[in-house]
């Protein structure tokens, strides 16, 4: 016997009328709308309402943040610099350029000890400077790391940096290797000469053996988008004695170092041509084009994946894990495509997919072909 049973027993009455008289069904969702009837609510969460609300309300699609181009002139004289930071957070440089918006970076908060490890951040920025020292030809020594305060003190700092030069001597040795101990050459500025734009250039990094770059970074979408533009600035300067092929090295997998290589292309002036009327584009309203997750999309494609499968990859970058956030962390894509991000399927209205497959199509297959 329940208790109900024996409530029933006790009261002299049926079970099933002991059960409509003690017995209260509750919705399983605490959104549900028994919980807030007008005449006698039982529940008073405001953000439960809001689902609620949520629920019988009709479904919108969002509102775009910038549904129309704004006017914005073009540009006649660019910098390759400027070319350059566009590529790197496009819809950044939206917001900042032609809107006049900057989102204050995050900080991390003060500790309230001295740390005696580096953080991924903190090991990186080490990493890149030590390498950028090497590339000017004055390589820093560990003790000026140490006594600047960007490693710990003492025998933290000592470990910290053996650690670090587990992952720089193959990069070294790689850059030792390509360079051969020659010097950068002198190139002079030059501009090059469109249909309705001219872009300034002085190239730098660019040996005998041809353009050269060393970097701390593994290969992403960036770093591969910004050394692709700039192999194709190498190719359509005018001095023809240059030696065309351009040379990346970056961090492997596993302590290791890898060596990406260009060979020289045929049209590079009509490449950097697309690329600056995508420039222009971008000045006039935030491109849905998060660089890292756009690569990652055009390289399955071009690899033989479905459309579905590259979407499916470009969701699971833009969302990112906890060891590696995605590209929604940019407050810039956030504000603009919101935390769903902007359309990865190869739908007719969205443009994230041609996008990503006019800027990458050609750099993979320069891949291909070395």
């Amino acid at each position: 016997m329940d208790l109900l049973d024996y409530l029933a027993h006790l009261q002299q009455i049926p079970a099933q009328e002991a059960e409509q008289r003690w017995v209260q069904q509750h919705p399983l969702h605490p959104f549900s709308a028994f919980y807030f009837a007008s005449a006698a609510p039982r529940s008073f969460a405001g953000n439960e309402m809001a689902a609620l609300q949520a629920l019988q309300n009709p479904q919108k699609e969002p509102e775009r943040f910038c549904p129309q181009e704004i006017d914005e002139p073009v540009k006649v004289e660019i910098d390759a610099e400027e070319l350059l930071s566009f590529f790197t957070r496009p819809t950044a440089s939206f917001f900042k350029n032609s809107l006049g918006i900057t989102y204050p970076s995050k900080e991390d908060p003060l500790q309230d000890t001295e740390p005696v490890e580096l953080s991924g951040l903190e090991r990186w920025q080490v990493g890149d400077a030590a390498l950028a020292s090497i590339q000017d030809g004055t390589p820093c020594p560990p003790e000026a790391f140490l006594w600047s305060g960007k490693l710990p003190p003492l025998a933290w700092g000592e470990a910290e940096w053996a650690q670090l030069r587990e992952n720089l001597d193959p990069l070294i040795e790689q850059w030792q290797n390509r360079c051969d101990g020659a010097k950068a050459l002198n190139i002079p500025p030059f501009t090059l000469e469109f249909s309705r734009h001219r872009l300034r250039c002085d190239p730098t990094g660019v040996y005998p053996q041809g353009l050269l770059r060393l970097t701390y970074s593994k290969l992403k979408g960036k770093n591969l988008l910004i050394f692709w533009i700039q192999h194709l600035l190498i190719c359509a300067a005018p001095q023809a004695e240059l030696n065309q092929t351009s040379y990346l090295i970056a961090r492997g997998e596993k302590k290791t170092a890898v060596c990406l290589q260009l060979p020289p292309q045929p049209q590079p002036l009509s490449l950097l041509e697309d690329l600056i009327e995508l420039f222009h584009l971008g000045q006039r309203r935030p491109l849905p084009l998060p660089i890292n997750t756009a690569w990652a999309y055009a390289e399955a494609i071009f690899t033989g994946k479905t459309p579905e499968q590259a979407a499916l990859l470009a969701r699971k970058l833009w969302q990112g894990n906890p060891m590696s956030p995605g590209d929604q962390e940019d407050p810039y894509l956030l504000r603009a495509f919101g935390e769903l991000g902007p359309d990865f399927t190869a739908s007719e209205k969205a443009d994230f997919s041609s996008l990503a497959l006019q800027i990458f199509t050609p750099l993979l297959q320069a891949l291909k072909e070395s």
